[in-house]
């Protein structure tokens, strides 16, 4: 038997371990890091220019901070240590301490797994009241195990927990502050129980059946988990996935066919054969972390069973360093690549609060919005999605809940919302073939499915390995370059030129709203290097900034690419080694771009007009030549409300209101855009 890899887990809380789960005895090594992570830059360390670019490791209360210094952070570290070796199996003291003192780096990195705990919100929530003012403490954590050779998180758990109380007003702060330690304690005892239930790690074995084009044929591939990236056996690397084998390239060794090729697995195999969404946030709410709102997403992603979440160790590399006792380490092998990227951007928009039409019940309205674009590999957006919290509550006398909780629950809400709806989403892989092949190949593609400007691997079909029909194999890749009248013209994106042939296969993406044209389109940027906006009428419409982009990629049609994705990625590079091949990380030039419009007038008659549509400029800037534009025009009448209401109240209505009705008018005038071909 080879060596082992390790495949994904993620959300593991809603994940059941599969039959034949490892015992104590043959589970992997686990060196749990002495520490508590994620405040490298919350509130208690972070910069303005973390704050400004939306860095924020973990929502924290400032008037935490003195409570979770170094010293603090090593005692729930060393508190963390004990948990782990009293739950799971296979904890060791040292890293590595099992191995021979003489082990290599690589081997120590390759034997031993990485346990970590992350603290991604503590806050202070208040409700003042006629008696008492109660108190909230919220706190989320989550344990991380990651394979220190690759950075991959082979399992994640985490477990949010509020506790409360009442106390005199003047004393809430110190009375929270002071509960915070042993809340911390207790919800980590109880996060290292849970997860250790659903920790039960298993082997998959698979036989290499055949050889073709330099590659591996093994039985095994989607049907057992496995995805394009994953690594397997000494030194394989799966190349192609089809539903019941899979192609493997190694660097040095030589598998002879009949051997078995293994590598290890935190999950069943049903949940690892999902496709692989990372998810990136572009825009978060004031006073919210990246990380605690990606938790949101991926549980309730994973938790609908059509995909599975791809999550990322923010302190991947310092936990090498620690786990090594090394300034540095060997370079990380690259760990599986995901199938889709979904970059998110949240708004939590400002509350309501207005008399209703009973005596002494105050109407309280809270409302947040989630807007995602679904990339695939190559980098284009095939799918755009809006999720929605929305909460409205009945006040009477002081029964009512805190607002940041009601908030907090609104955005959670939000991203659940946005998750269902991705999951939702069933694109289906198709082909089409090559109608010519040599350095500038023409592919056949008579439904018109495939755009411009995209990265794509071609495949070939070898017959007669194993009694199965055909098989596929990777044989290079290409970049579609100009529409013909036989097809699509391509070149060859490789390294070095491969021979191609009339007949080998382009994998195709089909799923959401059909192109309707082929040609390639980014936001456009002004003159200063911002998303351009074009923003007329004196009223802002405060999630129009985030929604703008939904509309044109939901409506338009086209081959949409995200211009700021590779600088989002970037920062990614090293938990993902082959990223600078990967093309949705590879940036572009556009040679279109678009520029959303808005504009809402007070109408004479009262309420407003509203105007939105999308132009369109040759080039990557608004500087560009103008090449099309439209857009829709409708009368908003705002919601009704008391007279007396308060003016922070009508306005915060008034943006409920707006997204309402604009979203909907902006995907029909993206629609309605004369594109051409």
């Amino acid at each position: 038997m080879r060596g082992h890899g390790w495949l994904l887990a993620a959300g593991a809380a809603a994940l059941l371990p599969p039959a034949g789960a490892a015992r104590a005895q043959d589970a992997p090594h686990i060196w749990a890091a002495p520490g508590l992570y994620g405040l490298e830059r919350s509130a208690c360390a972070a910069t303005a220019e973390d704050q400004a670019e939306g860095l924020v490791t973990a929502t924290i209360d400032p008037a935490f901070c003195s409570l979770l210094d170094e010293g603090a952070r090593q005692r729930v570290g060393a508190r963390f240590a004990e948990a782990m070796a009293a739950h799971f199996p296979q904890v060791e003291g040292r890293f590595a301490e099992s191995l021979p003192l003489d082990a290599t780096v690589a081997a120590r990195l390759a034997h031993t797994l990485v346990a970590s705990l992350r603290l991604s919100r503590a806050q202070m929530w208040r409700v003042d009241k006629p008696v008492g003012t109660d108190g909230y403490l919220p706190l989320t954590l989550t344990l991380d195990v990651t394979d220190g050779a690759t950075g991959e998180v082979v399992f994640s758990h985490t477990r949010s927990e509020i506790a409360q109380g009442t106390w005199a007003p003047e004393a809430v702060a110190g009375e929270i502050a002071a509960r915070l330690p042993d809340q911390l304690d207790a919800t980590m005892q109880r996060l290292v129980a849970d997860a250790a239930a659903t920790w039960q790690p298993w082997v998959q074995q698979m036989r290499v059946i055949g050889r073709a084009e330099d590659a591996l044929i093994i039985d095994g591939g989607r049907d057992r988990g496995l995805r394009v990236g994953d690594s397997i056996g000494t030194d394989g690397r799966v190349t192609w996935v089809g539903p019941d084998y899979a192609a493997v390239r190694t660097v040095l060794s030589r598998p002879e066919i009949g051997e078995v090729l293994s590598r290890r697995a935190a999950s069943p195999a049903t949940s690892l054969a999902r496709p692989a969404v990372l998810p990136v946030i572009a825009a978060v709410p004031p006073g919210y972390a990246i990380p605690y709102l990606q938790q949101i997403f991926g549980e309730e992603l994973a938790r609908g069973g059509q995909y599975m979440p791809v999550p990322v160790n923010p302190a991947f590399s310092r936990l090498r360093t620690l786990a090594l006792e090394e300034a540095q380490a060997p370079p990380a092998p690259a760990r599986s690549l995901p199938d889709f990227i979904a970059t998110l951007q949240i708004v939590a928009l400002p509350s309501a609060a207005f008399a209703s039409n009973v005596p002494g019940v105050m109407i309280e309205r809270h409302e947040a919005h989630a807007f995602a674009t679904l990339a695939d590999r190559s980098g284009r957006i095939v799918g755009a999605f809006h999720g929605t919290g929305r909460i409205t509550d009945e006040v009477a006398g002081d029964m009512r809940h805190s607002v940041q909780q009601r908030r907090d629950t609104a955005v959670r809400n939000a991203l659940n919302d946005l998750a269902d709806r991705i999951g939702a989403f069933r694109p289906e892989t198709g082909f089409v073939e090559l109608a010519d092949g040599g350095d500038a190949p023409l592919i056949a593609d008579p439904g018109g499915v495939l755009p411009l400007g995209a990265q794509m691997p071609v495949l070939r079909r070898v017959s007669g390995i194993d009694g199965r029909r055909d098989v596929l194999v990777p044989v290079g890749d290409i970049r579609t370059l100009a529409a013909e009248p036989a097809g699509i013209r391509a070149a060859q994106a490789g390294l070095g030129q491969v021979g191609l042939r009339r007949g080998d296969l382009v994998p195709t993406l089909r799923g959401g709203p059909p192109l309707r044209s082929r040609r390639a389109l980014m936001r456009c940027r002004g003159a200063d290097g911002a998303l351009a906006l074009d923003t007329r009428g004196g009223v802002a419409m405060t999630a129009w900034p985030m929604a703008a982009e939904l509309g044109f990629a939901g409506g338009a049609g086209v081959a949409l690419f995200d211009g700021d994705l590779p600088a989002r990625l970037a920062g990614l590079g090293v938990e993902f080694g082959e990223w600078k091949d990967f093309p949705a990380a590879t940036a572009r030039d556009p040679q279109e771009c678009f520029t959303p419009v808005i504009g809402i007038v007070p109408a004479a008659a009262g309420g407003y007009d509203l105007t939105v549509g999308y132009t369109l400029f040759g080039g990557g800037t608004i500087a560009g030549a103008k090449l099309a534009g439209g857009g829709l025009q409708s009368l908003l009448t705002p919601s009704r409300m008391p007279a007396d209401a308060p003016a922070e109240a009508v306005s915060a209505m008034l943006q409920f209101d707006l997204v309402e009705q604009v979203l909907p008018l902006a995907l029909k005038a993206a629609g309605g855009l004369s594109l051409g071909d």
